[in-house]
């Protein structure tokens, strides 16, 4: 499930007195920093083919041979991505006796981090051929994701400066003391609700171009690159067909 981290802006407590209107001025221009990310990938060669065919019964991507049952998982690719954002406010008193409020927006920053972790089953890596044939389709998983998730920066970049730009400018006053925190809250919120509906964006289109590396030709390419294997493997694929339909009763 993606994790999101708690927004941060300073309070505004600002104490009022009396005065004429001003004209704001922001200081520098906002920071905004959208940035894609990549843990280094996990692996794990620990697990028995037959152990790793209950595991992916509940993975996301479809199955291409799932109309036929017969299907053997031999690795798979598993990953959050992730989701941190936050933004900074900053603010002045104008006017002749300081008693109007400007706020601007200092900095947004979003990080939006993949977690990869391939796993591929013990007896598929031991072998010369399949283990990298099959770790290569793998990363292949990867590499959608950080596609994806580079364009999804590009998105929110673009989108954050058209729609803040659009309703009413990075610089908001001068304010009335009394309007100054609700006006903070709605700065902040513009910003959570783009990234939110952004986010969400991102992982429909993820999990359709994930599918797209999971067909029948990319399945049958990733076998035909090793055909002795699968002969002398056959016992040991019997076995994890019938710890997969285990695992579905």
């Amino acid at each position: 499930m993606p994790v999101f981290d708690p927004f941060t802006a300073a309070s505004l407590f600002i104490l009022a007195s009396a005065g004429t209107t001003p004209v704001c001025q922001q200081p520098e221009m906002t920071k905004i920093n959208i940035i894609p990310k990549t843990d280094g990938i996990e692996y794990d060669y620990k697990q028995g083919l037959a152990r790793i065919q209950a595991q992916t019964l509940t993975t996301s991507t479809k199955d291409p041979y799932d109309m036929h049952g017969g299907s053997i998982t031999q690795g798979f690719m598993e990953g959050q991505v992730n989701m941190s954002r936050g933004v900074e406010l900053d603010h002045s008193m104008v006017g002749k006796n300081k008693d109007m409020a400007c706020i601007w927006y200092k900095s947004i920053d979003v990080t939006i981090e993949i977690d990869p972790k391939i796993v591929i089953a013990n007896e598929i890596n031991r072998d010369r051929c399949m283990g990298p044939a099959v770790l290569e389709h793998e990363k292949k998983h990867i590499n959608v994701d950080r596609r994806v998730v580079n364009q999804a920066a590009q998105i929110i970049a673009k989108r954050l400066y058209d729609e803040i730009s659009a309703s009413g400018g990075f610089i908001r006053g001068p304010l009335e003391v009394e309007q100054a925190q609700a006006q903070a809250n709605e700065m902040i919120g513009l910003v959570k609700t783009i990234t939110q509906e952004e986010f969400d964006r991102m992982g429909v289109e993820r999990q359709l171009r994930q599918d797209e590396v999971d067909t029948r030709s990319e399945y049958d390419r990733v076998a035909s690159l090793c055909p002795n294997f699968h002969e002398r493997q056959r016992a040991l694929y019997q076995k994890a067909i019938i710890a997969r339909d285990k695992a579905k009763d």
